[in-house]
């Protein structure tokens, strides 16, 4: 489970019980969509209109161009 902050986007394990700040993640994300087909792919865009790409589930992110 996510949650986007302005701070990045945070991880949930366990149903929303304890949640940890994926550190390489983008500041200030307005919008998430986690691929249906692949879960470890996960795109961000911030509220300055940047998006960004991750592969890995969150832990290293890419600026899409």
């Amino acid at each position: 489970m996510y949650a986007a902050l302005r701070e990045g986007l945070y991880l949930s394990k366990d149903g929303g019980n304890q949640w940890s700040l994926l550190k390489k993640s983008p500041k200030g994300i307005a919008a998430i969509v986690i691929q249906p087909k692949d879960s470890s792919k996960i795109f961000a865009g911030t509220g300055d209109g940047k998006i960004f790409l991750s592969k890995d589930g969150g832990y290293s992110w890419g600026l899409q161009k």
